[in-house]
């Protein structure tokens, strides 16, 4: 990736019909390349789909290098593909701005509740 970035989502899907498609696959990140220690951002099972499959990371990590290590595929074809794999997250700057903007909302929020008199 151009930048390090906190990957939260995966998305793969496979539209070919005369291949197998991923089934069990692991996402791995390293801010570093090359590197000697990959960090785990998560374990995916995959369905057996012709459509776009969403996989939230549970361990997110600051990361520029990603590596997917794709065990088992769905079916007995030869041959199995991917056909789409797009990866999304938040850099750091995006990140300290959604951050603030939550903090600053919860702060308003706070002062509101200070201001209504109770009866």
């Amino acid at each position: 990736m151009i930048e390090d970035i906190q990957v939260d989502t995966v998305v793969l899907a496979n539209f070919e019909f005369y291949s197998c498609s991923p089934r069990r696959f692991q996402v791995l990140g390293s801010p570093t390349y090359p590197c000697q220690h990959w960090l785990l951002l998560g374990n995916f099972s995959a369905a057996d789909s012709r459509e776009e499959q969403v996989f939230n990371v549970t361990q997110p990590n600051m990361v520029r290098y990603l590596k997917f290590r794709f065990q088992t595929h769905h079916g007995t074809e030869h041959y199995w593909s991917l056909s789409l794999l797009r990866v999304y997250g938040q850099n750091q700057l995006d990140k300290f701005t959604t951050e603030n903007a939550h903090r600053a909302s919860l702060l308003e929020r706070a002062k509101q509740a200070e201001a209504v008199p109770s009866a």
